[in-house]
């Protein structure tokens, strides 16, 4: 009776844990039904998310050509301008300038580069013999935001030469605010014309 008993036992036990398996495995089972669903939708989403990611940076890089092409273009233009042209900070420091100025003052890039304008530019005497410093009415201009046009200078070339001429400021906005300001400097004509020195501000 006793090892009948014992049987008993044993087997309940062992169907127990055999049951207890199942239920494991079965567990075992969904979750990696789960699982597998869980890696099919974030590789769909990572799938989804690269394809617009790689179509974000292609966009970005046709807008960077596009960029570069219309910033060449807007160099060649500049270059094309046979007068001087500096283009100001809203300091009225130079930040960049077209090839004519290197030509016809002998000045390179790099040596007007974040230079003051006044270092290199004056307004001519008027009338009267009362000079300004250049600074003054272009300082005016740019918190005004209007345009000078046909102001009478000289700017002093490499050589110490000063050359006459005259002076536009047209003021560059971001939306409604000035950022800075483009300065032409047309030179008159006989400190231009090859074979003659510059005629001196005296």
């Amino acid at each position: 009776m006793l090892d009948v008993l014992l049987l008993g036992g044993a087997l309940w036990l062992i169907r127990d844990d055999i049951a207890a398996r199942r239920r494991a495995a079965a567990a075992l089972t969904e979750a990696n039904v789960q699982l597998d669903a869980k890696v099919r939708e974030r590789t769909t989403e990572l799938t989804s998310a690269n394809a617009r990611l790689a179509l974000e940076n292609l966009e970005r890089q046709w807008a960077n050509q596009a960029l570069e092409h219309q910033n060449h273009y807007n160099e060649l233009i500049i270059d094309s301008i046979n007068d001087l042209v500096l283009v100001l900070t809203k300091t009225l420091k130079i930040s960049r300038v077209n090839s004519a100025v290197p030509h016809l003052t002998g000045w390179e890039s790099v040596d007007l580069i974040n230079q003051p304008l006044s270092r290199f530019v004056e307004v001519a005497a008027s009338d009267s013999g009362a000079g300004s410093a250049l600074a003054d009415p272009l300082a005016q201009a740019l918190r005004s935001g209007r345009d000078l046009r046909a102001q009478p200078a000289t700017i002093e070339d490499k050589r110490g030469r000063r050359l006459r001429g005259r002076f536009s400021l047209f003021p560059l906005r971001d939306r409604d605010k000035v950022v800075g300001g483009v300065v032409t400097f047309q030179l008159e004509p006989s400190d231009t014309e090859p074979g003659r020195a510059p005629r001196r501000n005296d």
